[in-house]
């Protein structure tokens, strides 16, 4: 009985070792519950910084705005007329602006591309047809200025329907027996210098037959003192005189017209 007895005094039954083992165990988790309560408010103030910046945020604001839901006595005033036409005066933001000025600059420059283009083929097309161009009056000075600067021969301007003869008269010779006088008045009407053309005299019958003809160059039509003038001037009248036989009687018409040689 001695024996037994030591033992139940040196050691301790199971259930207190139970209990030793449980408050243990609370205190671990009183423990653990002081230290989330102390990081608690840390996070929570994290999180409320987080929520008010994104409540800041231009997306928010813009959603928030566009959720809410104005009564009339909240409703938004209207912009006054003037206060619009003065929104509508006000500058264009300078990218826009930047944007246009480089639209239209890139505009000009293909307009003035196009032009040159067209103008250096315009130019190539008309040099190679001077011959033809050059007898238009509309086109004629712009060749006179061309060859200046190009050192070229012009061709002779020459436009037979400009020639003009006014006065036309057909007399009695006055000395000459069976003679005839032809009196007439050549101009060029054009604006330029031409070669004198070749006359051509007929008579014709009743029928409108032709019963006489003759050229006259102008080295046998012109006065002494012009034979030596290269081209007929512009707007200037040339008194012509010529003496020929008389075809007869039956030559009752005469008409004069022009030619080159």
């Amino acid at each position: 009985m001695t024996d037994n007895e030591n033992l139940d005094v040196g050691s301790e039954s199971p259930s207190e070792e139970i209990d030793d083992i449980q408050s243990l165990a609370k205190q671990e988790e009183l423990a653990s519950e002081s230290v989330a309560e102390d990081e608690e408010p840390t996070i929570e103030a994290t999180q409320t910084s987080a929520r008010v910046i994104d409540e800041d945020s231009t997306q928010a604001i813009r959603a928030r705005a566009l959720e809410a839901e104005l009564s009339d006595e909240e409703a938004l005033e209207a912009i006054p007329r003037e206060n619009l036409a003065a929104l509508g005066s006000m500058s264009t933001p300078v990218e826009l602006l930047a944007r246009k000025e480089s639209r239209l600059l890139r505009s000009t420059l293909l307009f003035l591309s196009i032009l040159l283009l067209g103008g250096l083929l315009s130019s190539q097309y008309l040099w190679q047809r001077m011959e033809l161009y050059s007898q238009l009056p509309q086109l004629r000075p712009l060749y006179e200025v061309a060859c200046t600067y190009l050192n070229c021969a012009l061709p002779q301007y020459a436009d037979i329907d400009s020639i003009r003869s006014e006065n036309l008269t057909v007399q009695t010779h006055p000395t000459l027996a069976n003679g005839l006088m032809v009196n007439t008045v050549i101009r060029n009407s054009a604006e330029f210098e031409q070669p004198f053309p070749i006359l051509v005299l007929s008579f014709n019958s009743v029928e409108n037959s032709v019963i006489a003809l003759r050229e006259f160059t102008s080295a046998e039509y012109l006065d002494p003192g012009l034979r030596s003038t290269q081209a007929m001037p512009a707007k200037t009248p040339v008194q012509i005189r010529l003496a020929i036989m008389d075809p007869g009687p039956e030559a009752v018409n005469y008409t004069l017209a022009f030619r080159w040689p």
